[in-house]
């Protein structure tokens, strides 16, 4: 099964290369590529995910709300390691009282009293750390599955799975399904806007390129931490 599906990428990949060879952005040399993977993704998300997504956003718009705000929290503890990293002590600061207040007084996370108290929510992940230390992000790159990234970026997330709370689960069905959920309602929350995409863009591949790589920008510059759900994230910001 995982060698059937590498074979199709490859070929759909190599499909990309001969439709689309000239790259119209400098941050996106690999744009063949890209854009072939970036088909299979789109295909497995209109089968699969977004199906699941939409059958999930029936739910409760408070239960929906409570599972996000569960998982902002477990967010907000890489967060303030990666605000540390970047030595933004202040910041971090205010990670950690989101974390401590939101687990106590938030029941685990289910309710955001620190938002209520004030508590800025930061956006920041480890590969916003390695730009802060000067690494260039590498070219754009859409991964299997997980959909667009930079090399940099792709390569940081290893350790952004390091900093989860979830990754010292027991690596099973918990650990799985809890990383599944998280998927889904980060999926679910961006439905609308990719429909506005869609309609307005004759290019989706280049849309979504360009909105991934401006909005990694701007998290990258603290200038937009809490106006994004980051589920698209920067080429050459050094």
């Amino acid at each position: 099964m995982q060698k059937t599906a590498f074979i199709l990428i490859v070929l759909v990949a190599l499909g990309g290369c001969a439709v689309k060879q000239a790259s119209h952005d400098p941050a996106d040399p690999l744009e063949g590529y890209n854009r072939g993977v970036f088909a299979v993704n789109d295909a497995l998300d209109t089968v699969v995910v977004k199906p699941v997504a939409q059958g999930y956003g029936y739910l409760p718009a408070f239960l929906r709300n409570r599972i996000g705000s569960f998982f902002g929290n477990l967010g907000d503890v890489p967060n303030a390691v990666n605000n540390l990293l970047q030595g933004e002590i202040e910041r971090a600061g205010s990670d950690v009282m989101r974390v401590v207040i939101n687990t106590t007084f938030g029941l685990v996370g289910f309710f955001d009293v620190a938002s209520f108290m004030q508590l800025e929510k930061h956006d920041e992940d480890f590969g916003q750390t390695l730009a802060v230390w000067g690494i260039g992000s590498g070219p754009y790159f859409v991964v299997p599955v997980l959909g667009p990234a930079t090399v940099r970026d792709f390569v940081a997330s290893a350790a952004d799975f390091l900093m989860s709370p979830l990754s010292y689960l027991d690596f099973g069905v918990s650990q799985a399904a809890l990383s599944a959920v998280e998927a889904v309602d980060a999926r679910q929350r961006f439905i609308a806007r990719e429909a506005l995409v869609r309609e307005i863009s004759p290019d989706l591949y280049s849309a979504v390129r360009s909105f991934y790589l401006d909005n990694r920008r701007r998290q990258i510059s603290n200038s937009d931490d809490a106006g994004d759900d980051g589920i698209y994230e920067d080429y050459d910001e050094n």
